[in-house]
């Protein structure tokens, strides 16, 4: 069995723990952490299930901070492709 078909590896999983993940990476840091699993599906149904960087469809999602001094937050966190998520974390680390 392929990994990525794993039960837990379902899309709402994935997307609950991305949120989860979220809150307790900018608690970690004490950054505000109000990001629910809700609002996390809501920002990728914004931006289409495409990358908010590049627009290309996304097959993985990975949660992105525009700010990352501004914590996990509804207005923070967008979706983003692999490539562009790791050129953010680059350009802001």
């Amino acid at each position: 069995m392929n990994w990525k078909d794993a039960p837990w590896q379902s899309g709402a999983t994935r997307t609950a723990r991305q949120a989860y993940h979220a809150r307790q990476r900018a608690t970690a840091v004490g950054l505000p952490a109000s990001l629910t699993t809700n609002e996390w599906r809501a920002a990728i149904e914004a931006f289409g299930s495409r990358c908010a960087f590049c627009e290309q469809p996304l097959d993985r999602i990975y949660l992105v901070f525009r700010d990352p001094a501004a914590g996990a937050t509804h207005d923070n966190c967008i979706p983003s492709c692999n490539r562009c998520q790791r050129r953010h974390r680059e350009e802001n680390q």
